[in-house]
């Protein structure tokens, strides 16, 4: 695994060559750590320079970690369902527990919510995973006098990205 500075300098990241093979890298918000897959899907953190590497999760995950504002924990999702672990170890929340698939974690940026998808929409939930939401379908909703992106993925829209005002 690589970093690339402001400078466009390439550093490797730890002396370890099997780092080369972990995926989905996210930066911890004050860019001192990164977290990522290992090529066993576990969540693996570690300072940039390399150093102090922890493994996260004795399982695999499937998906992006999603850093915390406040950078003490990620969140990830695990079939199907979304979780949460202390960016140090330990501390494993389970923030859904449903029968659709959820995923791509993200943080707000005042560390009070989680949005996420599933079943073709956008949700929302508290970041204790309580009062769950739903924010918006598959195309989308926004509120009255704006617009809301839609793409079709039809033969014949051929990949087609519009805008449809909103009528509230």
């Amino acid at each position: 695994m690589f970093t690339i500075d402001g400078h466009r300098t390439v550093a490797r990241v730890g002396n370890d060559h099997s780092l080369a093979s972990g995926f989905f890298p996210a930066w911890s918000p004050d860019g001192a750590e990164l977290a990522f897959l290992s090529p066993l899907g576990r969540l693996v953190v570690m300072r940039a320079d390399g150093s102090r590497r922890r493994t996260l999760t004795r399982f695999p995950i499937q998906q992006r970690p999603a850093w915390s504002p406040d950078g003490s924990r990620i969140a990830f999702g695990r079939r199907g369902d979304l979780f949460s672990i202390l960016a140090e170890g330990g501390g494993l929340r389970r923030f859904t527990r449903t029968k659709r698939p959820e995923g791509e974690p993200a943080w707000s940026p005042d560390g009070r919510h989680v949005a996420f998808t599933a079943a073709g929409g956008i949700w929302l939930m508290d970041a204790d995973g309580e009062h769950l939401r739903k924010l918006a379908g598959a195309i989308g909703s926004a509120p009255p006098g704006h617009r809301t992106a839609a793409a079709s993925c039809s033969r014949a829209a051929a990949h087609r990205a519009s805008s449809i005002p909103s009528s509230g």
